[in-house]
């Protein structure tokens, strides 16, 4: 039989109260279950630790007093290892995914509210595409991720939804539709339309396809470049359009029609594997920015 940190404890606890009943109220355990594990703990050093009468303990023998020292050593050399490694594990650094084809300012005030809420924690961000995110999520490779909504119902994650942005449609100014004041299906017909391509995000990708069909839309449907800057390119070429959200930044050369009714839509959530146990992760949680923006017209311009 090996010694256990219990016996230590147990040991102790009695050695200070030179009392069984006293320590086992002290330990919240019975007290036929303490003098059990002392009992095996002189067995186990081959000594008697304690001076006995028919009643109490009235003290400590030398061996005794020498154990105590060392065990008392003992355990605090652990709990200041456990301190340790508690600390090591609350400042160790926070992974994030964010997209990788827009700018959103609701990740931006959530990243810059958790900072200012824990300075000493690193953030580790990650760009990349909504699909590999839940992935990584999946897989715990992220602690925390913003992606598109809906997620895939077989991924298990958590989510708390942040904003919702609606949906433009850009052309160029040598586009039938530059100089009207919203998008009408029988303007775009047969336009090429830039999006995404369906792997990186497929529930977001069918609903928004199916959402421009069901408003009447009849346009070719073009994938390539999850890359904004990209389609930007293709648009000012009038190769096409292309989609983007109230709050996106626009070269200029592309304008951005409403579409009427307000049919499309991109919601942004905070997600993340419910199995995660990251301590920093209820802070970014709780760092949420609560000004969510919905139904406004933001395309800005870059200058």
């Amino acid at each position: 039989m090996e010694i256990q940190l219990r016996h230590l404890r147990y040991f102790i606890a009695v050695a200070e109260e030179l009392s069984f009943r006293q320590a086992a109220e002290k330990l919240h355990v019975s007290q036929p279950a303490l003098s059990l594990q002392v009992a095996q703990l002189e067995e186990i050093l081959g000594a008697c630790l304690l001076k006995r009468n028919k009643r109490s303990v009235t003290t400590l023998t030398k061996e005794g007093v020498l154990f105590l020292n060392e065990a008392q050593l003992i355990l605090k050399q652990v709990e200041s290892s456990v301190a340790l490694v508690q600390q090591m594990s609350e400042n160790q650094p926070l992974s994030i995914g964010i997209p990788n084809y827009h700018s959103f300012q609701e990740i931006s005030d959530t990243l810059h509210n958790f900072s200012q809420t824990c300075p000493e924690i690193e953030l580790d961000v990650h760009e990349m595409q909504t699909i590999d995110t839940y992935r990584a999520l999946a897989n715990e490779n992220l602690h925390a991720g913003f992606v598109i909504l809906p997620v895939p119902e077989e991924s298990n994650l958590k989510t708390i939804p942040i904003a919702t942005n609606r949906y433009y449609i850009c052309v160029s100014s040598s586009h039938p539709a530059y100089h009207c004041n919203q998008a009408n299906p029988e303007v775009f017909e047969n336009t090429n339309l830039y999006i995404f391509n369906r792997e990186t995000s497929p529930e977001h990708h069918d609903k928004i396809v199916s959402s421009l069909k069901s408003a009447g839309f009849k346009m070719n449907i073009k994938y390539g470049s999850p890359s904004m800057q990209a389609q930007h390119s293709l648009v000012v070429a009038n190769l096409g359009a292309c989609l983007a959200l109230e709050s996106a930044l626009l070269p200029d050369g592309i304008k951005a029609l409403p579409i009427p009714p307000q049919i499309l839509s991109h919601e942004l959530a905070l997600a993340w594997c419910p199995k995660n146990t990251h301590p920093s992760l209820p802070i970014l949680i709780n760092s949420l920015t609560k000004n969510k923006k919905s139904g406004q017209q933001t395309i800005n311009r870059i200058n």
